[in-house]
């Protein structure tokens, strides 16, 4: 396990890496995140209100291109 400061120490390459190995190992086995019970309200709050009104969410592909665009403009 790397400390802090080895991860301080660490180039911004070697951190998008750590980066991208620990995200996968969290895809590899979602159920070894924990999830509050806050957490879990949240998501059914949020699915409920999808429910009413499916129009109202954005799909994935749509908010990242929005989202690209906000960068590009500086926002």
């Amino acid at each position: 396990m790397l400390t802090e400061t080895e991860i301080e120490r660490l180039a911004p390459k070697e951190k998008l890496l750590l980066i991208r190995r620990v995200w996968a190992s969290f895809v590899a086995n979602p159920e070894s995140l924990p999830v509050s019970e806050h957490e879990k309200q949240e998501l059914e709050r949020r699915s409920r209100e999808h429910r009413v009104d499916p129009t109202a969410a954005l799909s994935e592909k749509v908010f990242n291109q929005r989202l690209k665009q906000r960068l590009a403009r500086g926002k």
